[in-house]
């Protein structure tokens, strides 16, 4: 034993490393052998490519503070330099990336970190693979080398590994009878303004569930800052999300190469996003922009879910208009609903027929909106209906002063309900609109027309005696076509259409004064 024991220490880091097309050598400073256990402990092992000369994509660099391989078979390592090891546990092992392409990073470093996996757990004939307390930094060489992503905690449980069945585009690259995952502290940089940022990522394959905690994608300078430095106007989006949990996964889905969005249920819960935009700066080109089956259909990576539950979601849309001094907001929040049935795949398309939405919020925080939308998945056509409970219409101020210039000084909406049915063109809408009390002031457009402003707040006040004499307010029923601006998307198609009806029931003169038309108004 003493003799047997003595030639595997003697001989271990040459069987380790003697596959002569490697792609990486490891190297420890201390190896102990306990015989009753079958097992033998590594310690100070550091990891590092064979040809860092390559024009790889990757280069894969490690440590480990100990490696404990578990369930050894003698006899292969004593008589053909073979190894047959039934589990290897990484503790403490540190990776750390470097990306030499401009290509897609994170398909880089995942099969930068599935050569080196492959090659350790290949060559000894691994069934169970873990490791405890790892980490990972990834950085970026071109042109500079900088930190581009990290991982604080990684906690990994491979089990049942079938050597014989290779899966070249998953992490770990073979069949696995079970996996489990678990990664804390992610970030990686979005670019110069925004970073990602994950607390807790669990993926489970004997729940079929993936759970990710804690998420945001901050912007960490003002959003006017970011604007500026942009060709054109467009949408700035910062997020923060409580939890996101995907139900009805699997590893193939989850950790293949090529990712699919394949879950029984997706459950969303609070999130907080915000969008702005500075329509300051210069339109971008025109473009069709698609609606709602486009934009899914845009979508680069298979999806299939049958069902996404939102909770508690809130969504702001801040602007600062072409002439304006002060950003308007208008924000959706308590968001709560469901969208059934999304997929991308053709057959399940064809038997599906259409995927729909119905989801609860309250606007600017207190007027309650109901909007239930309906996409075919045979043409590019949706139908929506939309309605809002009573409000004050003051809570609109926020909004309306600084994007449309006009106050509401007193007012209370009774009834709003909205139906369209569009297609890629033209829409048949529907509107019902009852409010009472309506007062309105015209604000200064432009400095020089506050006479101007005083005529336009007469006018409109005129406008809505006329409706509400009575006191019991005004209501009124239209049924009328919206011609879409393709260059818009959808979102724009349906406020055009609010605000085409709005037109309709108000006089034409003063229904254009205090609703302006959209003769050169900006893209989404």
């Amino acid at each position: 034993m003493l003799g047997a024991k003595f030639w595997i220490e003697s001989n271990f880091m040459r069987i380790l490393n003697k596959n002569e097309e490697r792609k990486f050598d490891l190297r420890y400073d201390n190896i102990s052998i306990d015989f009753t256990l079958n097992g033998i402990l590594l310690e100070d092992i550091t990891i590092t490519p064979t040809d860092t000369l390559s024009g790889a994509a990757t280069a894969v660099y490690g440590t480990v503070s100990r490696a404990r391989l578990e369930g050894i078979d003698l006899m292969p390592i004593l008589f053909s330099d073979k190894l047959v090891i039934d589990k290897l546990l990484f503790t403490e092992p540190a990776f750390v990336v470097y990306l030499k392409s401009d290509t897609t990073k994170q398909r880089n470093v995942r099969k930068g970190m599935g050569q080196l996996f492959g090659e350790l757990i290949k060559g000894a004939a691994l069934k169970n693979f873990a490791i405890e307390s790892g980490n990972l930094e990834i950085y970026k060489t071109r042109p500079d080398t900088v930190l581009f992503g990290s991982v604080e905690t990684i906690r990994v449980s491979a089990a049942d590994i079938r050597t014989d069945k290779e899966r070249i585009d998953f992490v770990i690259p073979f069949e696995l009878g079970q996996l489990h995952s678990h990664l804390e502290k992610i970030s990686y940089v979005v670019d110069e303004y925004r970073d990602m940022e994950i607390a807790a990522f669990d993926f489970n394959s004997e729940k079929n569930q993936l759970v990710m905690n804690d998420i945001s994608m901050a912007i960490d300078t003002s959003w006017l800052v970011m604007s500026r430095d942009q060709e054109y106007h467009k949408d700035l989006i910062g997020f923060s999300l409580k939890s996101l949990v995907l139900d009805g996964v699997n590893m193939t889905n989850v950790y293949a190469d090529h990712f699919k969005l394949h879950a029984r249920t997706i459950h969303i819960d609070s999130l907080d996003l915000n969008d702005f935009r500075n329509k300051k700066m210069p339109e971008p080109p025109d473009i069709e922009k698609p609606m709602f089956k486009g934009m899914l259909d845009q979508i680069n990576v298979p999806v299939d879910v049958d069902s996404i539950i939102i909770n508690n979601a809130d969504i702001a849309y801040t602007e600062l208009a072409p002439k304006g001094e002060s950003a308007g907001t208008i924000r959706f929040s308590n968001i709560n609903g469901y969208i059934e049935d999304v997929t991308t795949d053709t057959v399940r398309q064809d038997t599906l027929e259409n995927f729909h939405a119905h989801l609860d919020a309250l606007i600017n925080q207190e007027a309650k909106i109901s909007f239930d939308l309906m996409v075919p998945y045979s043409t590019e056509h949706f139908y929506l209906d939309a309605r809002i409970e009573p409000f004050d219409m003051r809570i609109l101020n926020p909004t309306m002063e600084p994007l449309a210039k006009l106050r509401i000084d007193s007012g209370r909406m009774e009834t709003f309900h909205l139906k369209m049915s569009a297609n890629r063109v033209k829409s048949q809408n529907e509107m019902t609109l009852s409010y009472k009390n309506l007062k309105l002031s015209v604000l200064d457009r432009d400095e020089g027309e506050k006479d101007k402003s005083g005529l336009l707040s007469t006018l409109a006040n005129m406008f809505v005696k006329k409706d509400d004499d009575s006191g019991k307010g005004g209501v009124s029923s239209v049924e009328y076509v919206t011609e879409r601006d393709i260059y818009r998307g959808p979102f724009n198609y349906m406020w055009q259409s609010v605000k085409e009806g709005m037109k309709q029931i108000a006089p034409s003169t003063v229904g254009s004064i205090i609703i302006p038309g959209n003769k050169k108004e900006e893209k989404e």
